[in-house]
């Protein structure tokens, strides 16, 4: 299975959008980890359409920081178990695997103090 996990650092940016939707084309993943999206949901949504994503789960930012999102593909069943600001925790199953498999997508505050407060 192909995962692309990446650090947006803000999707608000029209060349940031342009470049997740190129890379999501050209390296074809099944499943795409999000970090550090600051936008709503309403705004990620229509991106996955455009970069060719079937279902998705997304976190919502606090203010102008954090957001997560997870994007999938139509052959992926994905079961979220636990999400929060900081985590997002499924159950993925593909064809691409022998069984179903368990994977935690984490993004935290790079400062260690900071990571008490999560």
């Amino acid at each position: 299975m192909n995962i692309l996990a990446w650090n947006c650092q803000s999707l608000g940016v029209a060349v940031t959008a342009r470049n997740l939707k190129e890379d999501c084309f050209r390296k074809k993943p099944q499943l795409v980890f999000l970090m550090e999206t600051k936008q709503k949901a309403r705004y990620l949504r229509k991106l996955r359409r455009r970069c060719g994503f079937y279902k998705e789960w997304i976190v919502d930012p606090i203010s102008i920081s954090g957001g997560l999102a997870v994007w999938w593909k139509e052959n992926v069943k994905v079961s979220i178990l636990f999400s929060s600001i900081n985590i997002i925790h499924a159950r993925i199953e593909s064809d691409d695997l022998e069984c179903p498999s368990y994977i935690s997508f984490v993004y935290g505050p790079p400062c260690e103090e900071d990571r008490k407060l999560c």
